[in-house]
C-alpha cells in the first residue's frame, strides 16, 4: 500500500540506537550532581552541567529518530496508546533535564555553588527526570518485547 517508508538503516531503527547517548549523559548529570551535593567539590556540579547539555543536545536527536519512526508505527492502530505513553514519559523526562540544564546556564555556567544557590533543587529535578526516564525506557521497551514493535512480525515493505 501507499504510505510511509520507515528510514531504517540496514533494516532496524535509528531510535533504539541513539537514546543510549541521552541515557548515558543524563545518569552521569545525576550521579555528578549527587556527589557534588555530598561534598565532592565545585568541579561535580560544572561537569553535571556539560553531561545535562549533552543529553539534551542528543535526546533531540533521539527523539527526532523516534518522531519518524512514529510516522510509520501510527498506521498500527494498536500501538497509538503504548507508542504515545511512551513519548510523553520521554518529553518530560527531556523537560526535567533541559529545564536543569538552562536554569544553570541562567545562574552562569562559571557560578560555583554556595549559599543561595538551588543545589538540592536541581538535583531534585535530575532525580524527577531520571524516574521518568525509566518509566519511558520500560515503556519502549515494552513496545519491543510485548507489542514486536521491530521485529519481524512488524514488516512495513
Amino acid at each position: 500500500g501507499v504510505g510511509v517508508k520507515p528510514f531504517r538503516p540496514g533494516g532496524a531503527p535509528l531510535h533504539p540506537a541513539l537514546v543510549h547517548f541521552p541515557v548515558a549523559f543524563w545518569t552521569a548529570g545525576l550521579a555528578m550532581e549527587l556527589a557534588g551535593l555530598a561534598g565532592a567539590g565545585a568541579g561535580w556540579w560544572q561537569a553535571a552541567r556539560l553531561a545535562l547539555a549533552a543529553g539534551s543536545v542528543s535526546g533531540l536527536i533521539a527523539a527526532g529518530a523516534g518522531f519518524l519512526e512514529y510516522a510509520v508505527v501510527a498506521r498500527q492502530p494498536a500501538l497509538a496508546g503504548p507508542v504515545e505513553r511512551h513519548m510523553i514519559l520521554a518529553a518530560l523526562a527531556w523537560t526535567c533535564f533541559t529545564a536543569n540544564w538552562l536554569w544553570r546556564e541562567a545562574l552562569s555556567p562559571t557560578v560555583t555553588p554556595g549559599p543561595g544557590w538551588p543545589a538540592p533543587a536541581l538535583a531534585g529535578l535530575s532525580l524527577l527526570g531520571f524516574v521518568l526516564l525509566l518509566l519511558a525506557g520500560h515503556a519502549g521497551a515494552r513496545l519491543v518485547y510485548v507489542h514486536g514493535l521491530g521485529q519481524e512480525r512488524d514488516r512495513h515493505d
